[in-house]
């Protein structure tokens, strides 16, 4: 039901950004034009954020090397990266370390947490990448920014459901992220922030379903 719905919303919407960029083609760069395409397609980002959430697909657990699918949102993301003028630094490209995971949904726990790592940037900055070895059994994957952080009292919500600090976003993409990572692959998602320096997610992800939850931890010796 709710993928009913969403895609019967998503769809006027996309030919409302076709129709938008046309106009804007025909008028040139006005401003009015790049407000209307930005507004789009945060209604777009909030309906599949919400759509994730609502609903629930099979997962399909396969060993896939973790730093292609990582790869593969930072080429979804790379526009972005060069509207916000951030310089990307990353390890990813020289690791080949095989996960057992679902691919579609691993690839959106990256792009949540790498579009929200950009958002904290859109005056410029630096994002690093750092996928790593954690012992025989663990792979974490860092990602760091130098945006503008989050305030301590807030840090304990942030994966809360519609908790946001923005204006324009509903709040569902690193609760999204948190679910995926520890509900269906057994992992963990530590945020740590200090305003004005920068956010760190490390995403620990188990490399065999079969090492559990609770000795991610544990194993590694990280305080989550």
């Amino acid at each position: 039901m709710a993928a009913t719905v969403g895609h019967e919303i998503k769809n006027p919407l996309a030919s409302l950004k076709g129709f938008t960029q046309l106009q804007r083609e025909k008028h040139g760069e006005d401003p009015i034009y790049k407000q209307m395409i930005f507004e789009i397609e945060n209604m777009n980002n909030m309906i599949s954020e919400l759509m994730e959430v609502a609903t629930c697909k099979p997962s399909i657990y396969k060993k896939h090397n973790i730093g292609e699918i990582v790869l593969q949102a930072v080429a979804i993301l790379r526009e972005k990266m060069n509207e916000c003028s951030v310089q990307l630094i990353s390890n990813v490209e020289e690791s080949i370390i095989e996960v057992e995971c679902d691919e579609r949904k691993m690839r959106g726990v990256f792009l949540y947490v790498i579009k929200n790592a950009l958002e904290a940037m859109e005056q410029g900055g630096t994002l690093e990448l750092r996928l790593e070895n954690k012992g025989q059994d663990y792979v974490m994957l860092s990602v760091i920014d130098n945006g503008y952080g989050i305030k301590k009292e807030n840090l304990a919500r942030v994966t809360e459901a519609f908790y946001t600090t923005k204006q324009d976003k509903i709040g569902l993409g690193l609760t999204v992220a948190n679910r995926l990572v520890t509900e269906q692959h057994l992992g963990k998602l530590h945020i740590s922030s200090e305003r004005d320096i920068g956010t760190r997610i490390d995403i620990i992800l188990p490399k065999q379903r079969g090492n559990s939850e609770i000795q991610v931890g544990e194993k590694l010796g990280v305080t989550i």
